[in-house]
């Protein structure tokens, strides 16, 4: 039977976003989505969900979003009657966490309400006076909330009960492509790289918003002409388009192609490279170090192997399954002499190992599963303890 779920989001266009929509979908939900969206990559893409329209926000206007707020809680006393009986409140992200402990105050209903962390802002890290009364403002989500769910396990420890002393129930819902993918596009098929018959082919793909990144890139490529090239897709989120683009157009064997749709592009991207950059530095000491992002299941469905970076929980990630390859700091350097150094034989060996692993390590549904199942079973957040899926 179909159950309903009110998810409210922060930005219906995210690609993030959508692939939540479908999982939950995929295991048998309703969603009536409540939706902020921005002008920017995918911004005409229609919701296939039944959507309440929360208005268009700015990137980073925090204040900005206030009157859509305001407006969002309205929308929500007006549809109180059907909400009512939605059993569970999902929210992307602190601000949209508050509209939904506010809209279930005036709906009047004992849904459960689910904070979903998918990245931990650093706004919540600042020592200052504003980060100060964001942590306040989400020690207050987190005491009302029945369970906070986050996309990487170190979210949970390092952050939550570290910083935030939460000791709450917590459940991981790891990044990986929805489950409907494996009945579509098949894993593309390795392709042969020869040293000196080709560069070797670097591929940077999602949210591109670690400038030092794109630096490490910049420099590697400028040092092996004839050896790498690299691939970027997607959008730069923090620096403007055009500066963006002059950075890239400045190196010969680095090509920007642009946004893509995912999952639907995702086998033509990864099917046209050799190794996936799954390295982001952008908030060291912080959500960088704390992150597993999607690029690094999306990689590894398609064989493809990885470099991350030693310390970090995608480096851990990519140690433990033995997804690729992890650098040192400096990067840039640890990158030129991995290239000097890699021969055939050896990617080729990784792909056949990644190609080996159970998909359901990368693509599946069945975490969000496991959240709605012990949500229903305990009833109550203070009985939930999951210590196989929750970092201690």
């Amino acid at each position: 039977m179909t159950r309903e779920i009110a998810y409210f989001m922060w930005d219906r266009t995210d690609a993030g976003t959508i692939k939540r929509v479908r999982s939950l979908k995929a295991i048998g939900f309703h969603v009536i989505g409540f939706s902020f969206h921005r002008r920017r990559y995918n911004s005409a893409s229609a919701p296939d969900w039944e959507n309440v329209d929360l208005g268009l926000v700015a990137d980073k206007s925090y204040l900005g979003r206030i009157p859509n707020l305001i407006g969002g809680a309205f929308k929500a006393w007006r549809m109180r009657r059907r909400l009512r009986t939605v059993p569970y409140f999902l929210a992307r992200g602190l601000d949209l966490a508050v509209l939904a402990l506010i809209a279930r105050f005036l709906v009047g209903g004992r849904m459960a309400v689910i904070y979903e962390v998918y990245d931990v802002h650093f706004t919540l890290l600042e020592d200052s006076v504003r980060g100060a009364v964001f942590r306040w403002l989400e020690r207050r989500v987190l005491k009302r909330a029945d369970m906070v769910a986050v996309t990487a396990p170190a979210y949970a420890s390092a952050y939550f009960r570290a910083r935030q002393g939460y000791g709450g129930p917590t459940f991981v819902v790891e990044n990986k492509l929805p489950a409907d993918i494996m009945t579509g596009d098949e894993p593309a098929a390795a392709k042969p790289w020869r040293k000196g018959e080709r560069p070797l082919i670097l591929g940077w793909f999602g949210a591109l918003r670690c400038n030092e990144s794109l630096d490490i890139l910049r420099r590697a490529a400028l040092a092996l002409p004839g050896e790498l090239e690299v691939h970027l897709r997607g959008w730069p989120a923090e620096m403007p388009l055009d500066e963006f683009e002059a950075i890239v157009a400045s190196v010969p064997n680095i090509t920007y192609f642009g946004t893509f749709r995912s999952p639907e592009d995702l086998a033509d991207i990864y099917g046209a490279i050799d190794l996936n950059w799954a390295i982001d530095l952008q908030f060291r000491g912080g959500n960088s170090d704390w992150l597993l992002p999607f690029r690094i299941y999306e990689g590894g469905y398609f064989n493809v192997p990885a470099l991350g970076a030693k310390g970090l929980a995608t480096g851990a990630k990519v140690d433990e399954l033995d997804l690729g390859w992890t650098l040192d700091e400096p990067y840039a350097e640890s990158l030129i002499e991995f290239v000097h150094r890699i021969v055939p034989e050896e990617l080729e060996a990784k792909r056949r190992h990644l190609q080996a692993l159970p998909r359901s390590q990368f693509a599946g549904d069945d975490d969000l599963a496991a959240m709605f199942a012990a949500l229903d079973r305990t009833k109550t957040s203070a009985s939930l303890s999951r210590p196989d899926r929750v970092e201690a």
